[in-house]
């Protein structure tokens, strides 16, 4: 992109939507994002494209970044876009149409977003527009927990303990999983791939089926893990154009609700549905710092780029 270009030249693209089940929330993320760039970069010069359920991709108009739901976009009365365009592009198509986009801003969640996949597919097709986040090796290793966690101890960090299984009608009877029961008679359970929580829960007294069977909903693998007591918290960490990084004051998560203290993906993303945010944590001071130092260097040592999220 030329040093000189005027902010009114400026003409990007923001992806949204997905094959995942977390695709509404990625509706409601690129909103917030367009909401805050669209009094600095004309909406004539954002392209808005929805990628539908096959990985299809169709260029909205911007009155549909509006919708509750991304279902609400594609039964809409009016199912063509700006550009009369009323099917879903491929891939090769998308990137001609995209040959005057300026930078490129995925705001997929979950599967093809967070995985790498999109920046993966958009660099073997020739794009070299600058693409904000992570390249696609570092997502598609974070976007594994198990591989998360291997590179993690590689680099001498601790991690909980775990047991990966495979999402079958009687994983739960597994001897390992049975072993590893009776080491953590509290444990948690979650799939190997995906996020905002989903699919996760606590395991008490070995008691598996259930635990097993709704994280076998989102993936064909399971973790299992050791419970750690604590308090849990919630950092941003950015990276400045000169390279350095900045991690910012964490926030603490306070669930009121003892008995089942996750942090799901309503009390995540709704307002009053049990979850306090305390910014900054109420750690004291010399434990803000010491986070912010650790996640400076995780954010270093797994190669991230632009910005992150630690929970």
């Amino acid at each position: 992109m030329p040093a000189t270009i005027s902010i009114n030249d400026l003409r990007i693209t923001i992806f949204f939507g997905g094959p995942s089940t977390e695709r509404d929330i990625s509706l409601d993320s690129a909103r917030t994002f367009y909401d805050s760039i669209r009094f600095l970069v004309s909406p004539d010069n954002i392209d808005l494209v929805l990628v539908q359920s096959d990985r299809s991709f169709k260029i909205i108009d911007d009155r549909w970044i509006y919708a509750n739901t991304i279902d609400d976009i594609l039964l809409s009365g009016d199912k063509r876009d700006a550009q009369g365009q009323s099917s879903g592009l491929d891939l090769k198509r998308l990137v001609q149409r995209l040959a005057s986009s300026m930078a490129f801003f995925s705001f997929i969640h979950g599967t093809y977003g967070e995985d790498g996949i999109l920046e993966g597919q958009l660099r073997a097709e020739g794009c070299v527009q600058p693409m904000l986040g992570s390249m696609s090796s570092a997502l598609e290793r974070l976007y594994d927990k198990l591989r998360t966690y291997e590179a993690l101890a590689q680099a001498g960090y601790r991690t909980t303990d775990y047991c990966l299984t495979k999402a079958t009608a009687d994983s739960y009877l597994g001897p390992a999983l049975i072993d590893f029961c009776a080491r953590y008679p509290k444990a948690v359970a979650k799939p190997r791939r995906g996020g905002s929580s989903d699919g996760v829960s606590i395991v008490r007294e070995g008691d598996l089926r259930g635990p097993i069977a709704r994280a076998a909903t989102y993936d064909s693998e399971v973790l299992l893990e050791q419970f750690i007591e604590g308090r849990e918290f919630s950092i941003l960490v950015l990276e400045d154009t000169d390279g350095s990084v900045l991690p910012l004051l964490p926030t603490e998560i306070v669930i009121a609700d003892t008995q089942n203290p996750l942090y799901t993906r309503l009390r995540k993303y709704m307002p009053g549905a049990g979850a306090r945010h305390l910014t900054p944590a109420s750690f004291g001071n010399a434990a803000i710092e010491s986070i912010r130092s650790e996640a400076g260097a995780i954010f270093r040592t797994l190669g991230l780029a632009d910005w992150a999220r630690f929970d």
